[in-house]
């Protein structure tokens, strides 16, 4: 001692008694308890046989403490009748003499359960005397009524069955029936009798017991008359929705002779009544999932009587909500992805994707539970595209956005001189670029090789400059159409050494002559790295003379199978018109990877840059294998469907190069 009383638990304590012998009777004796609502409380004393007997279940309301209590089975005052602080004598709910009889010899135990939230208590001291039966083998007497409580001038049986007598046996059963000490009705040796009472209240019976040695013992109960309740209640609102609080309110309920003292609920309708609402006739509750629940309502007068009513509460489903992402724009020819991963289900899951693409109401394309698709148009134009998903309970929502196809520029790149001497300046025009369906409205420069376009000159589409090392230079330019479609073009740039002091001067021309420029024609893109061109210098070998464009194609299946993918790598395909190296890498977007749990926490935040999952690299016209292993490897094989973007470039002997990209949806 003392022992922590907490919310929703139990805390026992125990003595040991050492010596043997049979309990002839039990007082309890609560030294303090200390809790804020007493009525949370409820007290069992259990024997070393296991017998367990209810001292007080819930009693006090409201009150506070138990203060130098004692439980005896002769008390006159029942607890039930009792007010907190409880200080004195009582008569406990449960049958003390159910003890009696039985060893005394073992480990003795108090239980104190706490059956609600939100107040605590400790349990400070207690004990029990415990008294032995004498050797003479006296008789003990038990007593119980049935019904109890009972209506008026309702016939109730008197059972004294339970008596015993250690050492012989119960010859004569007496009874006192109207509670005035006299046993006036003698049974012989039969152990029931039946009486009546006309009026309500509480009514003192009693049995007295003689064995065949001549000994008596007596015991006395009271019965509880009285006019039963009546149990009623409503619901509100009367057909709810998942998530939405119901009230129920027993206000309705009444008793005829007295009041309802306690109200308790099932509100599961699994027969159990787990919420217990004490004396207030209301409560709420909100179901998680729909369908038909049997709410129970049981109320008890202060008599002890109990009535019970139950009525249907019907729970509807909440329907999902739909939403989804697209790309803007869509271009023509390209597999774009769309994703309706944010949709939802607040009482469930969404089970059922369904898509019209074609604008034309009907839902044609049904992918499953996949919440991600790659759906590639023919033709430029808005089109309005549609969602309809479905949950587990039949519920459905729509989603709808106008999605703009656009065609990409075809850009050009034309470098003049394409040989200069170091410190020269070299001319770099898009000119001949065009876009399809619109006007280029921007041309970013990468001018140093770095994959990187960090330079930009609006709508102008011509740059100049000047580099001071020898060397081979990869240069690309970047259109971008006013639709937000990108088509790039690259080429090379040859710097030299300048000649020797007092030798002949260049001028910008090569040892043969006027250097030719650098170009790339124009190609479609996709992406933002869409396919470009090379140089114009002629490939030996490829039937290619000067000035021919270099055409490269990224393919390879659109649709791969996870399992595929983690065991034998990402399959690929590089074609080019002439002999070329292809590179590329394997990407996540970064909105991905964080869905994967590939960053860390301090980089899942909206935007950050790819995760690049691996590369590869070929000659075109074979096959190129991306491996994905690890982590990564691991993290495809759980999801449903993840989009993976391929990047690279494909570049002949004489330094043409073509960007590549190509989209794959790698899927369970």
């Amino acid at each position: 001692m003392p022992k922590a009383i907490n919310d929703n638990s139990s805390v026992t304590s125990t003595f040991v008694v050492g010596t043997p012998g049979r309990v002839k009777d039990v007082r309890v004796r609560i030294g303090q308890i200390r809790h804020p609502y007493v009525g949370d409380l409820r007290l069992e004393l259990i024997a070393p046989d296991g017998t367990s007997v209810v001292l007080a279940d819930r009693r006090g309301g409201s009150g506070d403490d138990m203060q130098n209590t004692t439980f005896a089975a002769a008390a006159s005052s029942p607890i039930a009748d009792a007010s907190a602080p409880f200080t004195g004598t009582f008569r406990p709910e449960g049958d003390l003499h159910a003890l009696d009889g039985r060893s005394q010899q073992g480990t003795w135990t108090l239980k104190v359960s706490d059956t609600r939230a939100p107040d605590t208590g400790q349990l400070e001291s207690w004990g029990a005397d415990v008294s032995s039966a004498v050797c003479s083998g006296a008789p003990v007497a038990a007593l119980a009524a049935s019904p109890n409580p009972a209506l008026p001038g309702a016939t109730v049986t008197l059972d004294g069955s339970g008596s015993v007598d250690p050492n012989g046996s119960i010859v004569r059963y007496e009874w006192d029936l109207d509670g005035d000490g006299v046993y006036e009705t003698d049974t012989q040796g039969n152990s029931q009798t039946t009486t009546s009472f006309p009026t309500r209240g509480a009514k003192r019976v009693g049995l007295r017991v003689t064995d065949d040695a001549g000994d008596t013992r007596t015991e006395a109960i009271t019965v509880s008359v009285t006019q039963p309740p009546t149990a009623a209640f409503t619901v509100a609102p009367g057909t709810p929705a998942t998530g939405t609080p119901v009230t129920f309110d027993a206000s309705g309920s009444g008793d005829p002779d007295g009041t309802i003292a306690r109200y308790r609920w099932d509100l599961d309708g699994n027969g159990t009544f787990e919420t217990d609402g004490g004396s207030d006739p209301t409560t709420s509750h909100s179901y998680a999932a729909p369908g038909s629940y049997t709410v129970h309502l049981e109320v008890t007068d202060d008599d002890g009587a109990k009535a019970v009513a139950a009525q249907d509460v019907d729970v509807t489903n909440r329907g999902p909500t739909a939403s989804f992402t697209a790309p803007d724009p869509a271009e023509v020819g390209e597999p774009g992805l769309f994703d309706a991963s944010a949709s939802a289900d607040p009482d469930g899951a969404v089970v059922g994707y369904r898509w019209d693409f074609d604008g034309d109401g009907s839902y044609e394309f049904d992918a499953g539970s996949d919440p991600t698709v790659l759906y590639t148009f023919t033709t430029p134009g808005t089109r309005t595209v549609r969602l309809e998903v479905s949950d587990a309970d039949g519920g459905s929502a729509l989603a709808q956005q106008a999605v703009r196809v656009t065609q990409p520029p075809l850009a050009s790149l034309v470098v003049s001189p394409a040989t200069i001497t170091a410190g020269q300046s070299a001319t770099f025009d898009a000119t001949g670029s065009t876009d399809p369906d619109g006007s280029i409205v921007r041309y970013d420069w990468d001018l140093d090789g770095n994959g990187t376009y960090e330079n930009t000159t609006g709508t102008s589409p011509q740059t100049i400059r000047s580099y001071p090392n020898r060397g081979t230079i990869p240069v690309s330019v970047r259109a971008v159409d006013d639709d937000g479609g990108r088509g790039t073009a690259s080429a090379s740039l040859v710097v030299v050494d300048p000649p020797p002091s007092g030798g002949p001067g260049t001028n910008g021309q090569g040892p043969g002559g006027p250097a030719a420029p650098a170009s790339a024609a124009p190609t479609a893109g996709s992406g933002e790295a869409p396919a470009g061109a090379g140089t114009p210098s002629a490939v030996p070998g490829s039937g290619l003379g000067a000035g021919a464009p270099m055409r490269a194609t990224l393919g390879g299946p659109v649709l791969q199978k996870a399992r595929d993918v983690r065991r034998r790598g990402l399959a690929l395909t590089c074609e080019a018109d002439r002999p070329a190296t292809c590179s590329v890498r394997a990407e996540l977007a970064p909105a991905v990877a964080r869905r994967l749990k590939l960053t860390g926490k301090r980089k899942r935040r909206k935007g950050g840059a790819p995760v690049v999952l691996g590369s590869a690299q070929s000659g075109s016209g074979g096959g190129l294998v991306v491996r994905v292993g690890g982590r990564a490897g691991r993290a495809l094989a759980r999801a449903r469907s993840v989009p993976i973007t391929v990047r690279g470039d494909a570049v002949d002997p004489g330094g043409a190069r073509v960007a590549l990209t190509r989209v794959v949806l790698v899927r369970r």
